[in-house]
């Protein structure tokens, strides 16, 4: 009996090892299926996401893709593309994306959670970072909206930031903002070279104005202000620089009756500044 007790204990030592090279081989293998997994989907996801822009239009290149499934995140560096067919993308022209980073989750219809861009451009402006929470935020710094063609296609609206807080959806369903912030740096107002002001226009976009706020396609506001800080003057058949001046007003809505009935206000207070300091500017 007494010979028993070192056989009984070298077979569960030999058991013991047994079980811990079980569980480590385990263990590794669930690392290598994982890395493996990230590999696939890495080169899955990326193909697929350039066939299917191909198939909408776009000519797309991506640089560098990587896929997380512990964070559920997609990152994209050095992306563009070029519209090739579809009238759709043709007035965005090149697309331009530094870094980009979407968190998805199967409990949103889109797999959306979150969307997170760095130096992005294209025709109608950039954007120096936007992060953008649907349903819960919508935040963006050095924004810039671009000119149309015939004004020179340089900026029209440089923002400082841009911030649009989300409040529970309209019962129409349409977008609820319970707090907007714009803050722009500078307006630039340019004379094209056939002597038209961009601000000549201001007419035609009142009515557009008037209708989008008379329909529902207008999001609903709660508190709105707009910071302006500059506006700028050029005329374009000269080669004077631009003349700015610095003018640090304030616009603000918040009709809580009616939440968007904002749009033609905002307007005539914009239009009502950029007079005041265009009469300053001496032209």
């Amino acid at each position: 009996m007494s010979e028993s007790f070192p056989s009984q204990h070298a077979e569960k030592s030999l058991l013991s090892r047994r079980l811990g090279k079980g569980c480590g081989g385990i263990l590794i293998f669930i690392i290598v299926a994982i890395i493996v997994t990230n590999i696939v989907i890495k080169n899955f996801v990326a193909n697929r996401l350039e066939e299917e822009l191909a198939n909408k239009g776009l000519k797309a290149e991506i640089g560098e893709f990587d896929y997380s499934i512990f964070r559920k995140q997609i990152i994209i560096k050095d992306f563009s593309a070029i519209p090739t067919a579809s009238d759709d993308f043709k007035k965005y022209g090149k697309l331009k994306l530094d870094r980009g980073i979407i968190t998805i989750s199967s409990q949103r219809k889109d797999g959306i959670t979150e969307l997170y861009l760095e130096g992005a451009e294209m025709k109608m402006g950039s954007v120096d970072m936007m992060n953008f929470i649907p349903e819960v935020l919508l935040k963006a710094k050095g924004l810039k909206f671009n000119n149309p063609v015939e004004f020179g296609g340089g900026s029209l609206l440089e923002f400082k930031e841009v911030k649009f807080d989300y409040a529970k959806s309209t019962t129409d369903g349409g977008a609820h903002f319970r707090q907007v912030r714009i803050d722009i740096q500078r307006v630039n107002i340019v004379r094209n070279k056939k002597g038209l002001w961009l601000t000549d226009l201001m007419g035609e976009a009142q009515k557009k104005v008037q209708k989008m706020q008379d329909s529902k396609d207008a999001p609903a506001i709660d508190d709105l202000k707009i910071t302006i800080a500059e506006i700028s003057f050029q005329d374009l058949a000269t080669n004077d620089p631009p003349r700015v001046l610095k003018v640090g007003k304030v616009i603000t809505a918040n009709n809580t009756k009616n939440p968007r009935a904002y749009g033609l206000s905002v307007i005539l207070q914009l239009a009502g500044i950029v007079y005041e300091a265009k009469k300053k500017s001496g032209f």
